[in-house]
Parts: structure tokens; sequence; C-alpha cells
């Protein structure tokens, strides 16, 4: 077995146990984390409503998850379908779906996610 091959089970291997403690970690979070403190000058942040929008999304609520961040609901999605490429791509030995995850999780596709994140903090407080 190739690093590479390794290295995709051990990340499987990590997400659904990450996947299996998101829902108590989450709830957690949501009690032990203070309101952000612009929520009480009446602004959002980009990522207000993160940890709701992964704990919903992980319960199975995925109308909830969208209502509370669209962005943290689409970018949860583009992060899986990545990483299905990624696995087709190293598992399965298909060359073009791998060049596509990783041109997914490049540092391009990281600095536009980011753009992204900051437009829609901003955009949002004119909804």
């Amino acid at each position: 077995m190739t690093k590479k091959k390794r290295f995709v089970i051990l990340l499987d291997l990590f997400l659904v146990l990450f996947a299996l403690a998101a829902v108590p970690l989450t709830g957690w979070m949501f009690t032990a984390i203070p309101d952000c403190p612009a929520t009480k000058l009446g602004l959002l942040c980009p990522s207000c409503g993160g940890t709701r929008c992964v704990r919903y999304f992980f319960s199975g609520q995925f109308a909830e998850a969208f209502a509370v961040n669209p962005f943290f609901f689409a970018l949860i999605l583009y992060l899986g379908a990545a990483l299905v490429l990624l696995n087709v791509g190293i598992l399965l030995n298909v060359k073009q779906a791998e060049r596509t995850a990783r041109a997914m999780t490049g540092w391009r596709a990281v600095v536009l996610c980011a753009v992204l994140f900051a437009i829609f903090g901003v955009v949002r407080n004119f909804w």
C-alpha cells in the first residue's frame, strides 16, 4: 500500500470519527462559548451560526443548517465533494479525479473561499 493510500484511509477514518463526535461537540460548544461581541452591536460576523450549522448538518437537519449559515453549509458540501474526488482519485487510481481534488484544495481555492467568506460576512449584514 502506498503512502498516498494510507494517508487517504487515515483521513477518512479521522473524518468518520469527527462526524460521530460532531453533534455532541457542537452541542457543548453551543452552550460553552459566549455570544460573539459583534452580535451585541447588531452585526453578524461571517461565522455567526457556524457552530449551529455544523450541528444541524451532522444531525441531518439540512434546511436548518442552510438557514443559519448558508456559507458554512456550502463549504461543507464543497469539502465533501473534494474528499470524494480525492478518494476516487487515489484509492481507485483515477488520475483526473485526483487532479480535480488537488485543484479544489489548492492554495488558489483556499484564497477564493476566504475572499468569498469575507464578502459573505459584509453582505449578510444588509439582508
